[in-house]
């Protein structure tokens, strides 16, 4: 992975008794299923595969902080390439996230075949484990913690294995597309093949600085949703069939 440069911006001599913050996330994909084999049986989708990977490097994901508040987004791409749209609907970039620690609930606004989808759960309904493992990451000493769960969405159930890297000496609780409830914030987390990690933080003295929550789509909890995304996508499938005559 490219190395990491975390750029602190401060604003008050007291690092880090700051609670209002903005975090900027890079992404890489993992490049053990882009190999040789995979060009010779398959050189189409090898090369849509390579050109998603390297598309990411132009991807930027936002995290802003307001004490027991934060809200993860990508924002607007302009005149993009069809494979950095495709890296970033890959990486949840078309998704707006909002946590608040003090009523435990996470808001993931979305679209999802022609709908505006909001899905309310509770945070950290899988718990965290954390390890007895640590690294240091560009100067900080991290900790690891993993959980798995499954998500279902269209009829389909796929396993989801999460490993979050930590830092107590930034404690804010939150990280990268809704994962939150550490001890310190998020500086690297892997997402099945995906790896998120910080670029950027900068502090600052705004207590204006609002999150607004996400308001937009049909409301919906994870397990309606795993019910009803398929009947979403047959009626949208449907709508298409029908315009074309």
């Amino acid at each position: 992975m490219k190395s990491l440069l975390l750029l602190l911006l401060l604003f008050h001599s007291n690092l880090f008794s700051q609670n209002f913050a903005i975090a900027n996330y890079g992404v890489v994909f993992s490049n053990t299923l882009i190999d040789d084999k995979l060009k010779l049986e398959d050189p189409d989708f090898y090369e849509h595969q390579l050109a998603k990977q390297n598309s990411a490097d132009e991807l930027k994901f936002v995290l802003k902080i307001n004490k027991t508040e934060s809200l993860f987004f990508h924002p607007k791409l302009k005149g993009s390439s069809d494979a950095l749209k495709f890296a970033k609907s890959n990486t949840g970039g078309d998704h707006l996230i909002y946590n608040n620690l003090e009523e435990q609930i996470l808001l993931n606004q979305f679209p999802y075949w022609g709908s505006e989808i909001l899905l309310q759960e509770k945070l950290n309904s899988t718990p965290w484990i954390i390890e007895n493992s640590s690294r240091t990451i560009s100067g900080f000493v991290c900790f690891k913690a993993v959980k798995t769960f499954s998500q279902e969405e269209g009829g389909y159930s796929r396993e989801k294995q999460i490993e979050a890297w930590f830092t107590p000496e930034i404690p804010l609780k939150f990280g990268p597309k809704g994962y939150a409830g550490l001890p310190g914030l998020i500086i690297e987390l892997t997402e099945n093949n995906m790896t998120f990690f910080l670029k950027e933080l900068k502090y600052t003295d705004d207590k204006d600085l609002t999150l607004e929550r996400p308001s937009e789509g049909i409301e919906m909890s994870k397990e309606d949703f795993a019910d009803q995304s398929v009947k979403l996508k047959e009626r949208a499938k449907r709508a298409i069939i029908n315009s074309r005559g």
